[in-house]
């Protein structure tokens, strides 16, 4: 898509887009040690960061790369996408 962006600014990207989800799992770490209980349930929260730190890297790849945010998306969801396919293939 030819993108202006270096692979450090990408993985600076990538790390501060990791930011929210670990701070959900040092607080989920904290609840369950002040409840005492396994299985910690801390409702819509983790959706919340989930599309937060998605929000993050969609937004920061497309600052990085110079492109816009539908590009960006694109950029993210179609290397995932070919993962997840070879994955399947040979899996089974």
């Amino acid at each position: 898509m030819n993108g202006s962006g270096t692979k450090d600014d990408l993985r600076v990207i990538v790390n501060l887009s990791c930011i929210p989800t670990s701070l959900s799992i040092i607080y989920l770490l904290v609840a369950i040690l002040i409840s005492g209980e396994k299985f910690y349930n801390y409702g819509g929260i983790d959706l919340l960061v989930w599309i937060f730190s998605l929000r993050i890297l969609i937004v920061g790849v497309a600052k990085v790369q110079k492109i816009s945010y539908v590009f960006a998306l694109m950029n993210i969801c179609v290397p995932s996408i070919l993962v997840t396919i070879l994955y399947l293939v040979l899996r089974y």
